[in-house]
């Protein structure tokens, strides 16, 4: 069973759900080192869809199973640099997926809003990110996860996915650190 998350530090989007969130707390924006750039110049190190066999038995253990029980932060259906922004530093970690073992993770729902792919990077966080994405549901398998990837810069610690998905098709996105890292992190979600 995953354990009560502290408030998290919001400045765009918050959402509590009861039973993730012990309490929402004051919304402060954070800093992170670079300027937010979704980076798109390079390909994505990951696509996937829902039928990705490879990571379809991977779905990580997150207590109940309900759609959004895991979920931090409701993104909608949102697009653009920084759908997110906010520290993961001193957050529980309750994903062990994409090398993420140790360091403080959000989860994120979001909603497609179109069919089609999309690009979603860390660009512009201040650690070493890794990106996962759960089908449908938090207890959904897992079908994209990146750790490093040449899509902000060459020889970036960031992350990035690309998602083939149905409109109205939710996604719950994990944002973790590499080992224990953490830090501010950034969330772009780009159409293609």
């Amino acid at each position: 069973m995953m354990s009560p998350r502290p408030p998290l530090l919001v400045p765009v989007l918050l959402s509590c759900c009861a039973g993730v969130v012990a309490s929402c707390g004051k919304i402060v924006p954070a800093e992170p080192d670079a300027t937010p750039s979704s980076g798109m110049d390079a390909a994505p190190d990951v696509v996937a869809d829902a039928s990705s066999p490879a990571l379809a038995d991977a779905a990580p253990d997150v207590g109940d199973a309900s759609p959004t029980s895991c979920v931090d932060v409701e993104l909608g259906s949102a697009l653009g640099d920084a759908v997110f922004a906010g520290s993961t530093v001193g957050l529980p970690d309750d994903f062990s997926g994409c090398d993420g073992l140790g360091g403080g993770d959000v989860f994120l729902s979001w909603t497609a809003p179109s069919t089609g792919r999309f690009d979603v990077t860390t660009c512009g966080s201040n650690y070493d990110t890794t990106l996962g994405a759960l089908m449908g549901s938090c207890g959904g398998p897992l079908v994209a996860c990146n750790d490093d990837s040449n899509a902000c810069f060459n020889e970036s610690v960031q992350s990035s996915i690309t998602l083939d998905v149905q409109e109205g098709e939710l996604v719950i996105l994990v944002l973790d650190g590499f080992e224990d890292d953490e830090g501010n992190a950034l969330l772009n979600i780009i159409a293609r």
